[in-house]
Parts: structure tokens; sequence; C-alpha cells
């Protein structure tokens, strides 16, 4: 079994508001079929979730949203999966592990299948305990810890021989006092794929590379062949590109040696 973990927006919130998840991606794959997500409460409020299975789509701009009915591909996933607890209540500091355990049932074929494990904030009871001791560090503290921030994770079950990869495309740079560019991620293969990606800026000549923009775990989700990903540019104040080139490493997020997929030049014109 492979586990990585991918920076996910929500994750990051809840990470700010006093939750955090480890790991924050789980494949199932090879004969192993078990594994654990730990979760921690930080703050100094208690938290209570429910633990929930639910099917999400990615766009090509890599926004995800929940989908009532999953993919053709994926109606069978939430049969291979068992999971406990179904909720989970966390007292300040506290931690608790949630296990899962993944099977193949009869007359599945050869794939990849994609859930999200959803942590979803279960608010207190008025009269219970955990909202008056949550109400008194409020009150002592004057800061309004929301800890309704829910948390959804990928997992992915895998049989067969499954391989993916991804080139870079379409570079398009946003100059200003802020630059960015957004760089079109092509996905190969049968199955989802994260990268690690990072640019590295030079002269036409060659020379000295310097790092300009790093993205960790930008994953492209089965079935879905492009993604196009936003990448902030570390450079000095008036910057000019112009002239200059770009070079675009990907690497494999999910091996531990991270391989490069692919590299790819971009120049910009004078």
């Amino acid at each position: 079994m492979a586990i990585s973990t991918v920076g996910m927006p929500e994750l990051v919130k809840a990470a700010k508001h006093g939750v955090m998840v480890s790991p924050q991606r789980v494949i199932f794959e090879g004969r192993n079929r078990s594994a654990q997500i730990r979760v921690v409460n930080s703050s100094d409020q208690p938290c209570k979730f429910r633990v929930e299975l639910v099917h999400i789509a990615m766009d090509a701009t890599g926004r995800m949203r929940e989908i009532k009915e999953p993919l053709a591909a994926q109606k069978n996933v939430e049969k291979m999966l068992r999971f406990s607890p179904r909720q989970i209540s966390l007292k300040p500091k506290e931690a608790q592990t949630i296990r899962l355990m993944a099977r193949r049932p009869a007359g599945v074929v050869d794939g990849e299948y994609r859930v999200h494990l959803s942590l979803v904030p279960v608010p207190p009871d008025p009269s219970s305990s955990d909202a008056l001791e949550a109400e008194q560090v409020e009150k002592k503290t004057s800061v309004n810890i929301d800890m309704m921030i829910g948390v959804t994770l990928p997992v992915f079950i895998r049989f067969g021989d499954l391989a993916a990869g991804v080139t870079a495309s379409n570079l398009v740079l946003h100059e200003g006092e802020n630059p960015f560019v957004n760089l079109d991620l092509n996905r190969t293969g049968n199955c989802s794929v994260a990268t690690d990606i990072e640019l590295y800026l030079s002269s036409p000549a060659g020379g000295d590379e310097t790092r300009v923009g790093r993205v960790s775990g930008a994953a492209v989700y089965y079935p879905a062949l492009l993604r196009t990903v936003k990448i902030p540019l570390s450079v000095p104040a008036g910057f000019r590109f112009a002239g200059k080139r770009l070079k675009a490493v990907l690497k494999d997020h999910e091996d531990t040696n991270h391989p490069v997929f692919s590299s790819k030049i971009f120049a910009f014109r004078e």
C-alpha cells in the first residue's frame, strides 16, 4: 500500500482551525488492504465529526464538487471499503484513529476506484458539557475558533497493472505585483496521478537555474485528462521575464524517491 499526502484547500483550512489529519491521501494497491488515518484536535475546544463516504468530481481547474451519483466505473467502490468508527469526538489536544479496510468483491474488474472520506462537523448540543466548555474557552481567549470546518480526503483502491504519467503544456505567464503562471497538466495512463511541480528560471544561453516556483501534490483524477494549475512565482519586484526561459519539472509525488515524470522548457519572447 502506498500512502502519500496531497495539499487540499479544505485540509489547510481545517489545520488552521485546529484539526489535523494524517495522511491526507490514502492509496490501497498490491497485497496491502488496511490503513489508518489519524485525526488530531490541536485546538482548545472539543469537536465532533461524523465520518462518511462521498463522491467528488474534479473539473479542469482542479475545483472539486460533491456529486450525488458516482461515475459508472465508481458505483461499486463503497462495497470495497470498510471503516470505523463512524463518528469521533475529540477533547482539546486529543487524537483518534480511523481504521480502513479494502476488499475486492467478486466480479470487480481491474482498475482504479476512488471515493472520498469526509469528516462532517457535528454542532454541539447547546446544553452539553462540551458546548459549555467551548463557550468558556471562547470567552477566556476572546478568539472565536470556528471548528465547523469539514475535512475531505481521497481514498484510492487499485487492482491490476496500473500506471500513470503527466506532461506540462500551455504555460501562460501573468506578470504584475504578484506574478504567477497557469500550467496545463496532461495525464496519461489508466489511473490518477499526483505530481510535484518545480519551475526553474534561466537565460537563453543556459547556465545556472534558479527555482522560482513549486507546487506539491497537484493531482489529476482518473478519468480526467487535463487540469490547469496556478503556480506563484518567487522573483524580485519588477522582474522582467522577457528573453528568459522557464523549465517545468514534474516529479512523481507518490514515489518516495520522486522520479521525474517529464520536463519542458518554455521561452518568453523579448
